[in-house]
């Protein structure tokens, strides 16, 4: 099972293999309860059912070659281990040779594709949102900086400064160093120097989050976002110090130490999607909206159009209508999210094969969602090169 990325992309499309080639996307749970799993495998079978169904109904598909797609899908749809660890989304490959899966970051809709080459459109134009960024929980007991993707978070192994040393690196004469460790069962309470949590003055607390930020800028890559967890005031008296060149303007409010990766995901996603991901979408649309009022022949939407410049590569940007944002996914959501969607069966596949050669020519693939009103109503828009 493999993550989304450009060399893991590549290699499968670089892939030759006996034909006919099989494309299955489908939501999954990312809690691999036994109930989860079971509705996912379930739903995999039916899937299955229609691959079978198409491959029956092929005169071009030989017994032998028709065996060999059979015989991956019901060893993928036997494999317990395969379905106790999932994310939002599966994209699956199979060929007579072989099977490569991808696990999405994304929800998705169910499709199904027996071609002459798999349909990898929306993996391509996931590629595009590919986000690494640090989430910073502020909190007087256990500060901790997590690292993540579009996949979630995950622990650093970052050094966070001891307890006994300020933020100008010396330490206070005549005083141990002491670590700052939560406080101990017995109800004492950890110290920072010789003072105990909470520290209640601003100019502790502001020496405190001096040091914590030398640490974090030693730490980590500048040009990754920051985003901010914690209490509102800590958060902004953080921001007030802070010397991190690319802290986000929105936050996590009213985290704490005790904040998992698993619960803290959801927010700081949502937080990515409409500080980052949106504001991609909304400069490229707002860039094709403009070229096709002063220069027309730099952006198109006609179909025709689109698929001779790609033949050509002229295509820098191409506008994918690929994504829906909706609360109907297999959880329960409060929130809508972003889900993939997928055209209908022959305009997939014209799409599927502009997207790889605007792709392979160098071009940017941006899935844009339902909402956007820039271009119109095609499912596809261009910005040319020239």
């Amino acid at each position: 099972m493999a993550k989304l990325n450009p060399s893991a992309v590549e290699q499968l499309l670089a892939r030759r293999s006996q034909t006919p080639l099989v494309t299955i996307y489908m939501p999954t749970h990312n809690a691999g309860t036994p109930p989860n799993m079971s509705e996912d495998e379930v739903r995999f079978k039916n899937l299955q059912t229609r691959v079978m169904g198409i491959l029956r109904a092929s005169p071009e598909v030989d017994a032998q070659t028709g065996r060999k797609l059979a015989n991956r899908l019901r060893d993928l749809a036997d494999d317990r281990g395969f379905w106790e660890s999932r994310t939002y989304g599966l994209a699956i490959f199979i060929s007579p040779d072989d099977t490569v899966t991808f696990e999405l970051p994304i929800d998705c809709d169910e499709y199904v594709a027996v071609d002459s080459r798999f349909h990898a459109a929306p993996i391509i134009g996931l590629l595009d949102q590919w986000v690494a960024f640090y989430v910073l929980v502020l909190s007087q007991k256990e500060m901790r900086l997590f690292a993540g993707d579009m996949y979630g978070l995950r622990p650093t192994d970052i050094e966070m400064p001891a307890a006994g040393t300020k933020g100008n690196g010396r330490k206070p004469e005549n005083k141990p160093t002491k670590k700052h460790v939560p406080a101990p069962p017995t109800g004492g309470r950890p110290a920072y120097f010789d003072k105990g949590f909470p520290l209640v003055t601003k100019d502790d607390r502001l020496d405190f989050f001096r040091t914590t930020d030398q640490a974090v800028r030693k730490y980590a890559d500048h040009i990754c976002p920051l985003i901010l967890a914690g209490p509102e005031s800590d958060i902004e008296m953080y921001r007030s110090i802070s010397q991190y060149t690319n802290i986000l303007s929105g936050h996590v409010p009213s985290a704490n130490s005790a904040t998992t990766p698993h619960s803290l995901a959801p927010s700081i996603l949502r937080l990515i999607g409409k500080e980052i991901l949106s504001k991609r979408r909304r400069d490229a649309t707002e860039r094709y909206g403009r070229l096709a009022g002063s220069a027309p022949e730099r952006a198109s939407a006609e179909l025709p159009a689109i698929q001779e410049a790609a033949s050509k590569g002229r295509i820098a940007t191409l506008l994918v209508k690929l994504i829906r944002n909706t609360a109907d996914t297999v959880r329960d959501n409060k929130f809508a999210v972003p889900k993939l969607k997928f055209f209908p069966d022959e305009q997939m596949a014209v799409a599927d094969h502009i997207i790889l050669q605007t792709w392979r020519n160098h071009g940017n693939v941006v899935l844009i969602d339902d909402t956007s009103t820039t271009p119109p109503h095609p499912a596809l828009a261009a910005i040319m090169r020239y």
